[in-house]
């Protein structure tokens, strides 16, 4: 025979186990119906606690979820998988003595005998079919075992027509709160911005820094690293550095966000040399007898010189100890600072800090001394008593 009208049941039975004890497990079913006004729709969520038998309703948007006891995301949400119905319109309910077509939705606790959703051979006590299975019995401490069914309605089509329209039905399984995040999210990275202030001037300089400028939009920055170019580090939003060192120095922050992607931003720090004169050789603003001591100590060794201004513990400045012109940091120049000192005019008096400043002979504007000021200096004879 043939069936000029007819239709198919097909029935998915779903055993979850989520998480780690499969018993603790439970469903809910959501709903989301318009208020009473019908100006919007308001999400319901109820909690089945029973084996029970549930339809379709699509004005109502029904869905269900099978949610773990126990397991969280980061969020603290629990989670979850949603069963949602893709197509309702081709639902169809047969003859009583068919009840399993009555609804679309069953949730059972799991027993090995329930197998099939109708004809299930009934094996010491099991029932017949699904509808048999959903008696009542509480689904708490549980396993669970859901059955969802879809059925298609077909009319056969004559020899002239042999075309039949395509029947697409069927539900969807979304994992719910599994990550707090979507983890296939393209992380944006950061973007590094900084300032400093002074950017130049005469050593030591001390600048300072501030990269709070920086930005991570779909995140937060983890990390700031800077490097001062002089192979100094420091790591903060903000710090600051004293460069004693002359030169151009590259400063580099790199930043990093809470994904570990980096981004990097440079300036340059311009450093001179402190405006030491000639003959002040420890940079204090006077040439005196200080700084002849310094020469003397480094002409017999007991100094080193550096190229620092102001030059740090246990050297002399280098370039400001020249005074002689010789091209060469030796007693000569101590000798002409020394000079200087008690009122002995030469090229390194014009800065000098002398004992004789209130009488000694004044520099023109350009610093050199009139030669009709220039006194001999004084002559000391030994005295030797016989």
């Amino acid at each position: 025979t043939t069936a000029i009208s007819h239709i198919h049941n097909y029935y998915w039975r779903l055993d979850f186990d989520l998480g780690e004890d499969g018993a603790d497990d439970f469903v809910e079913e959501i709903e989301v119906a318009p208020t009473a006004d019908k100006t919007q729709r308001q999400t319901t969520t109820t909690r089945l606690t029973t084996e029970t038998a549930r339809a379709n309703e699509p004005n109502r948007m029904r869905s269900w979820r099978i949610v773990d006891g126990a397991a969280q995301n980061d969020a603290g949400r629990a989670i979850s998988y949603q069963l949602e119905p893709l197509d309702v319109g081709h639902r169809d309910v047969g003859p009583d003595f068919e009840p399993w077509t009555a609804n679309d939705f069953y949730v059972t606790k799991y027993k090995a005998c329930e197998q099939f959703v109708s004809h299930n051979p009934q094996l010491n006590g099991c029932g017949a079919d699904v509808t048999a299975f959903a008696n009542g019995e509480s689904l708490d401490n549980a396993d669970l075992v859901l059955w969802y069914g879809v059925t298609f309605h077909h009319i056969p089509r004559d020899e002239d027509e042999p075309y039949m329209e395509a029947h697409w039905d069927g539900f969807r399984i979304a994992p719910r709160d599994w990550t707090a995040a979507n983890p296939l999210a393209v992380n944006a990275p950061p973007t590094a911005a900084f300032s400093a202030a002074p950017e130049s001037g005469a050593a030591p300089l001390s600048v300072n820094f501030d990269a709070t400028a920086s930005r991570d939009t779909d995140g937060q920055i983890s990390a700031y690293q800077w490097a001062f170019g002089d192979g100094a580090t420091a790591t903060g939003s903000t710090t600051s550095h004293t460069f004693t060192q002359t030169g151009d120095f590259t400063v580099t922050l790199t930043v990093v966000d809470d994904a570990g992607a980096q981004d990097a931003a440079s300036t340059t720090i311009t450093v001179t040399a402190a405006a030491c004169q000639a003959g002040d050789v420890n940079c204090d603003g006077m040439v005196d007898a200080a700084d002849a001591l310094f020469i003397m100590q480094y002409d017999v060794k007991l100094r080193t010189a550096s190229q620092t201004a102001p030059p740090p513990a246990g050297t002399l400045y280098a370039p400001a100890c020249d005074v002689s012109g010789d091209g060469v940091c030796n007693a000569a120049d101590a000798l002409l600072v020394l000079q200087c000192t008690v009122g002995i005019p030469n090229r390194s008096c014009a800065g000098a800090q002398s004992a004789t400043d209130s009488t000694g002979p004044n520099p023109s504007s350009d610093g050199s001394i009139p030669l009709e000021d220039l006194a001999a200096p004084p002559i000391y004879l030994p005295v030797v008593d016989r």
